[in-house]
């Protein structure tokens, strides 16, 4: 049973077709898109946060529910600069920093990284990973064209 699990179990009604991704339980460091001055959305998946940043049906999938983290700094880092780069948004809802996180077995679940280093976790009820969020190892993505504020 996963925090969201109400909420998987509804997408999972609505689109039959897919397929829950494959998990492992393992303890590991994650680095995840975060905001330098702290924010609610920084431990709250991409599907749970307001303004919600569910995709377009075509797009959407299970892990909306799960909370988004890369295998190593630089490739957090090279993601986050892409969407950055391409949506004006994007600093806003994901962040401008990415910070190392680690994770435990009991937090929940995890998926098998992609090509890129992403992968996910399926939180269980009790996690919260918050704390670790805020006193993390965080470092501020700045692009070549953004100006001092």
């Amino acid at each position: 049973m996963y925090k969201y699990q109400k909420e998987i179990n509804d997408y999972l009604d609505k689109y039959p077709k897919v397929i829950f991704p494959a998990v492992h339980s393992k303890d590991i460091v994650g680095y995840r898109f975060t905001h330098s001055g702290g924010h609610i959305n920084d431990s709250i998946p991409n599907y749970i946060i307001k303004p919600s940043r569910v995709l377009e049906d075509s797009k959407k999938d299970v892990e909306g529910y799960a909370l988004s983290f890369y295998d190593s700094q630089q490739n957090a880092v090279t993601s986050l600069e892409k969407f950055l780069k391409n949506s004006q948004k994007a600093k806003e809802t994901l962040g401008d920093s990415v910070t190392e996180i680690s994770l435990v077995k009991k937090d929940g679940n995890l998926t098998y990284p992609n090509n890129k280093g992403h992968f996910c976790l399926f939180e269980f009820p009790d996690c919260d990973i918050t704390a670790r969020v805020k006193n993390g190892n965080s470092v501020i993505v700045k692009l070549e064209d953004d100006e001092d504020d």
